[in-house]
């Protein structure tokens, strides 16, 4: 978790110096992509009132697969609200997470690479390999 802390105090600095505007882009690009790949937005939750700006429940449009993108939104005197989130990650698969960085940038292939992890993720699951014993 150590490793994550500079990451955060970056994004911060981000969405604090853009204002946020950023993610708005970066919430609509990802509800499409996560469409496009047949995932549903089945729910917008509340944060923590600590690190999470808010969490989308998301499901398969047949509602199997919940999972629960937790939007960060950790700053010194508040909690940001998820427009001005500055990364997210699956809650039951923290290892598949998104920095929000420059749209236009390296954001394509970030927001790709993000699906991909997640499809990969759900996919193994899905077929029995979850390490489980």
């Amino acid at each position: 978790m150590q490793a994550q802390q500079p990451r955060r105090k970056l994004g911060l600095l981000l969405a604090l110096t853009l204002g946020g505007s950023l993610s708005i882009h970066h919430l609509r690009d990802l509800r499409n992509l996560l469409e496009s790949h047949h995932w549903v937005v089945a729910a917008e939750l509340p944060g923590d009132d600590y690190r999470v700006s808010g969490v989308w429940r998301i499901t398969r449009p047949d509602g199997t697969n919940p999972l629960h993108i937790e939007f960060e939104g950790l700053d010194d005197m508040e909690t940001l609200p998820i427009e001005k989130a500055y990364a997210c990650e699956i809650a039951e698969l923290p290892e598949v997470s998104l920095y929000f960085g420059r749209v236009g940038r390296s954001w394509p292939a970030d927001v790709r690479s993000f699906i991909e992890q997640l499809e990969a993720a759900t996919t193994q699951a899905s077929s029995g390999n979850t390490g489980a014993t």
